[in-house]
């Protein structure tokens, strides 16, 4: 258990979250005024949403790159707060978004498709590895 740094790994999931969170508003923006969503009632709202996330591809893809990135950012973070074992603790920050996707699911609130959810499973602790890694290469003492 001393390999593992709960505050760094908690913070680093809050940071990759909030990051995925504000980096996916101009891109919902774009899309809802790209629809013409504007103007349907809030309880068609939601459906509609999900409906045009469905349908266009590239958001998908874009969605997916940001959660990445924010995954990259995360597993950073906690390693460079942990400073040890930062891949380890770099994975770990996927843990509490992954739980957070899984319970928007399960409610039916989850506006992405089933395989972009598969693909967030399995990509999202490699990629906060691959955070922690980055960070543990600037930790390292430079050698000359």
């Amino acid at each position: 258990m001393k390999k593992i740094s709960i505050s760094a790994v908690i913070v680093g999931a809050i940071l990759g979250i909030v990051a995925a969170s504000v980096l996916a508003i101009p891109l919902t923006i774009y899309e809802v005024k790209h629809w013409h969503l504007l103007g349907l009632p809030a309880d068609q709202g939601q459906e509609a949403v999900k409906a045009a996330y469905g349908a266009d591809i590239s958001w998908q893809l874009m969605g997916l790159a940001i959660d990445g990135f924010c995954n990259i950012f995360a597993g950073y973070t906690a390693g460079k707060i942990a400073r040890h074992n930062e891949m380890l603790n770099g994975s770990l920050t996927c843990i509490l978004g992954l739980l957070f996707s899984l319970a928007a699911s399960l409610r039916g609130k989850l506006m992405t498709p089933a395989w972009i959810q598969v693909t967030s499973f399995f990509l999202a602790p490699a990629l906060g590895a691959l955070g922690g890694y980055i960070s543990a290469r600037r930790n390292a003492p430079a050698r000359y």
